[in-house]
């Protein structure tokens, strides 16, 4: 979640290499009757996903992003799905103010247990490894507000052992700080965030075909004057990070003020 001093801070985002099945050898009929049939989603990956979730995200995203679901396991290394070396995403911007254009995102390891990951054009986000592996992120920085924003206790962005269909809930305290004088804090506030695991997808974007994890993020609460809604899908593959991403958020302080963000992008290319 991204919070910003005066306006609301632009959306967010990661960089290894697809993490695609072997398909062994089929007898010759097997193979063609397998060709003819398009994948379909099975009943229990299928269940994860609410209608007004699917809606939202192929909405956002395309048809038939949630067509292939895999079996689905907990999250038990959530390092894994953040780049082992700096790596450079570059996303493709299907809605929002800049559709159609590139949006590049630089995530770098900062030693064994952090990494520096940039979320969006503007904002870079600090990850870390807590002691049983879960990844959080304390906090943001926003060189377009100038602000950085810290979270107390840190953002839940991907659990350790987080179970397809499990959720993790959270009450966050929110800081809102000035980059050039951290001291001062210009807005606070509370967020309570919900995060869900909605199951195992291969998905096919610009930059190729992964096997992703989608999560949902839901964030819920106020910053200073304003009231905050924030819902976040992110599609993440082992090695390489955000894969796809729909937002749709909205901040409104009294009746004189309203942001909304209505954003979704797709990996359309990596280098290191």
């Amino acid at each position: 979640m991204r919070c910003c001093a005066t306006t609301a801070s632009r959306p967010e985002t990661l960089p290894r290499g697809p993490q695609l099945r072997p398909i062994h050898c089929l007898p010759l009929a097997l193979w063609l009757a397998a060709a003819e049939v398009p994948a379909q989603p099975t009943e229990a990956a299928a269940s994860l996903v609410s209608l007004e979730d699917r809606s939202a995200i192929e909405s956002a995203l395309g048809p038939g992003l949630l067509d292939t679901a895999l079996p689905a396991s907990p999250i038990t290394d959530p390092a894994e799905f953040l780049p082992y070396r700096a790596t450079t995403g570059r996303f493709r911007i299907l809605r929002g103010e800049d559709t159609g254009n590139l949006e590049t995102h630089r995530a770098s390891p900062l030693g064994a247990e952090a990494w520096s990951y940039q979320l969006s054009r503007d904002e870079t986000g600090i990850l870390r490894l807590l002691d049983d592996r879960s990844l959080v992120m304390a906090g943001i920085e926003d060189r377009h507000t100038n602000a950085l924003t810290r979270y107390s206790p840190a953002e839940p962005f991907l659990p350790a052992g987080l179970q397809a269909g499990g959720e993790t809930v959270l009450d966050m305290a929110v800081q809102v700080l000035d980059r050039e004088h951290p001291d001062l804090v210009q807005h606070q506030g509370k967020l309570k965030v919900s995060l869900r695991h909605l199951g195992d997808y291969r998905v096919r974007v610009p930059a190729g075909q992964f096997d992703t994890i989608l999560l949902k993020a839901d964030f819920n609460g106020e910053i200073g004057p304003a009231a905050v809604s924030d819902v976040q899908y992110r599609f993440l593959a082992k090695g390489i990070g955000l894969v796809a991403m729909a937002e749709r958020r909205d901040v409104s302080a009294f009746v004189v003020y309203r942001d909304r963000v209505d954003m979704a992008k797709v990996l359309a290319g990596l280098t290191p």
